[in-house]
């Protein structure tokens, strides 16, 4: 029985890496829908989120911290089951940063229309933890990438996390250089988070499909 349970403890924290993004989309998706007047191609995901705005409870409650959470447990299993690299404990190391970082950006709320200068505490703890979560979630991608195509049975993987993680700088700085017209801000952000959030779904996939047994390690 102890067994058993094990066995499907692991496999529901394989799946909370498919569940984080899951979750974060689907409020990114409802909460919009329900703010008529919200552009997804123009506004940050935080606008969703900000103080006594329309549902903001869910983006910041489900969206931010449910996923964050969900994130943070597969990220802890898969720390065990990658191969034990320096550079796969730096990765992960940095994923659970962003893990982290993502959920405390959903305790802090941004102001309204999340503006640059004068910001409340709340958002400037707010945009701490988003400086903080961007750049650590595309560098444990890379660190990841780099030790996996050095593992044979990894490699493709490797490969396609390395492009995953190129391809999402590619976008963030995109999304930087698009905040002061806020011209295409929220599609860049969607788009860097989306090819980053499919990797997390795409590695708990490969680790559900080769799963055997606690004692196993991919």
């Amino acid at each position: 029985v102890a067994l058993m349970n094990s066995r499907l403890l692991i496999r529901l924290r394989l799946f909370a890496g498919i569940g984080g993004p899951v979750f974060f989309f689907t409020a990114v998706g409802i909460v919009g829908s329900l703010r008529p007047d919200y552009s997804h191609v123009n506004q940050f995901i935080s606008e969703l989120g900000e103080a006594s705005g329309h549902f903001a409870w869910a983006m910041n409650y489900l969206g931010f911290m449910m996923s964050a959470a969900l994130i943070f447990v597969f990220v802890l299993l898969l720390r065990e089951r990658l191969p034990r690299t320096a550079l796969n404990l730096l990765g992960t190391a940095l994923l659970v940063i962003f893990a982290i970082s993502m959920f405390f950006a959903g305790v802090f709320s941004c102001d309204v229309g999340c503006p640059v200068v004068d910001r409340s505490p709340d958002q400037k703890l707010h945009d701490l933890f988003s400086i903080i979560a961007f750049p650590a979630l595309a560098a444990g991608v890379f660190t990841c990438g780099l030790s996996l195509f050095r593992t044979a049975s990894w490699r493709r993987f490797g490969i396609y996390s390395l492009v995953t993680a190129v391809s999402s700088l590619v976008l963030l700085v995109a999304m930087v250089e698009s905040e002061s017209s806020r011209e295409g801000t929220g599609m860049y952000q969607r788009l860097y988070l989306g090819v980053l959030f499919l990797w997390f779904m795409a590695i708990s996939v490969r680790q559900l499909i080769e799963f055997k047994d606690p004692d196993s390690s991919q």
